[in-house]
């Protein structure tokens, strides 16, 4: 690892992280707000093995904030200092901030789910799905039950949901059974299906209606299946890309103590995708 260190450094670990777009988005935000030539945001490819050594080398290369992608939002978490409440709960960390010559652990995933559907409806007593219990399931669990939702929990392993289920005090259903989504306010896809162009819908299209929110996690696809056909039945739909946006904006806020409009991210995004902007 090599860094300039005139800047103060931020960057993103995980393995690969080649496709990672933290960085683009970032630096783009840098630039907006003139901090090109304070802060610098970059990549680093860190194996499971290296955490330990690699966090560390971070340290020393004056590394003030870390996002954290797969494999390592779990296993980062015996070597922190301290972390918020919500990384507790969730049981996973997307940020680490040094402090004090330690590393704390703080979880904006949830907050990348929240802030996008409380822009479109109150959540309180809504009847919401979730659909994989994967992280961003329990993110999507954690938020849901912050906002005081009432949350069931769907994953292909349903000892997998259960357990999740069981550790939040929710419900957990059966996959087999997905056709009962249609009574659902809100179905929200935390699993992985979506992330190639030609994958199908993860569940049946009876589940939608005209009355229903759909949240895709899926953010490199500019439609899924599942977006096209929830909104070909009337649904209101959002694109996992205001949840990449979302949390990525708190972690910019972490990181530099200064806040930054979402439309920058957007269009840094759009750009790199070539979509169009609507």
């Amino acid at each position: 690892m090599s860094v300039n260190k005139t800047n103060k450094l931020c960057c993103v670990i995980g393995y690969p992280i080649e496709h990672s777009l933290s960085p683009l988005i970032h630096n783009a935000g840098y630039k907006a707000l003139g901090l090109e030539n304070q802060y610098s945001f970059r990549a680093f490819p860190i194996k499971a093995e290296d955490l330990d050594s690699g966090l560390e080398t971070l340290a020393q290369l004056g590394a003030i904030g870390v996002s954290v992608t797969l494999p390592h939002k779990i296993n980062c978490l015996p070597f922190v200092h301290s972390s918020s409440w919500a990384v507790d709960k969730i049981g996973a960390a997307n940020t680490l901030i040094r402090k004090n010559s330690t590393w704390h652990a703080e979880n904006t995933d949830y907050l990348g789910i929240l802030k996008p559907l409380e822009n479109l409806t109150s959540l309180i007593g809504k009847k919401v799905a979730v659909l994989g219990a994967s992280g961003a399931g329990r993110a999507a669990v954690y938020a849901m039950n912050f906002a005081e939702a009432n949350v069931k929990i769907y994953n292909r392993t349903e000892s997998k949901a259960q357990e999740l289920a069981d550790e939040f005090g929710i419900k957990a259903g059966k996959w087999e059974e997905l056709s009962e989504l249609v009574d659902f306010d809100i179905i929200i896809n935390c699993t992985s299906v979506g992330l190639e162009s030609e994958d199908p819908c993860p569940v049946p299209e009876s589940c939608f209606s005209s009355k229903q929110i759909v949240f895709d996690c899926i953010y490199n696809q500019q439609s899924t299946a599942l977006l096209r056909i929830a909104k070909n039945k009337g649904a209101k739909t959002v694109h996992g890309i205001e949840m990449f946006i979302e949390q990525a904006k708190e972690q910019f806020l972490l990181y530099t103590n200064q806040e930054i409009d979402g439309e920058i991210f957007r269009t840094a995004l759009y750009q790199h995708f070539n979509w169009k902007l609507v």
